[in-house]
C-alpha cells in the first residue's frame, strides 16, 4: 500500500491539475495503483484493520471497486482530489500504524 501511495506522489509530482487531467499515462497509472492499493487493503485480514483503526479501509476498498467496475464513469478531478487530500492523510495514517516515521 505505501509503495503504490509513493508512486502515485512520484507520477504527479509538479503537476497542476489541469496537466495531470491532460496526461492521460498519468491518470492510467494513477488509476491503476489506487486499484491495486484497494486490493491490498481488501486482503489486510479484519483483525489488522482494526488494529490500525486511523485507516480509512472501507473507502479505499470502495475506491478501488468504483476504478475497476466503473471505468468508464471516472472523473478526473475526483482522483485529483483523492491524490491531494486523501493521500497524505492515509500516507501519514499508514506511517504511524506501521511505525515507519522518522
Amino acid at each position: 500500500m505505501v509503495d503504490c501511495i509513493n508512486k502515485i506522489f512520484a507520477y504527479t509530482e509538479g503537476l497542476s491539475l489541469e496537466q495531470f487531467c491532460k496526461d492521460r499515462k498519468t491518470v492510467d497509472s494513477v488509476c491503476f495503483n489506487l486499484a491495486v492499493l484497494g486490493e491490498a487493503a481488501n486482503k489486510v485480514s479484519a483483525e489488522r484493520q482494526q488494529a490500525m483503526g486511523n485507516v480509512p479501509w472501507r473507502k479505499i476498498i470502495s475506491t478501488r471497486n468504483k476504478l475497476i467496475h466503473g471505468y468508464a464513469a471516472i472523473d478526473d478531478e475526483l482522483i485529483w482530489d483523492i491524490v491531494k487530500t486523501d493521500l497524505p492523510n492515509l500516507s501519514r495514517s499508514l506511517a504511524r500504524s506501521l511505525n515507519l516515521e522518522p
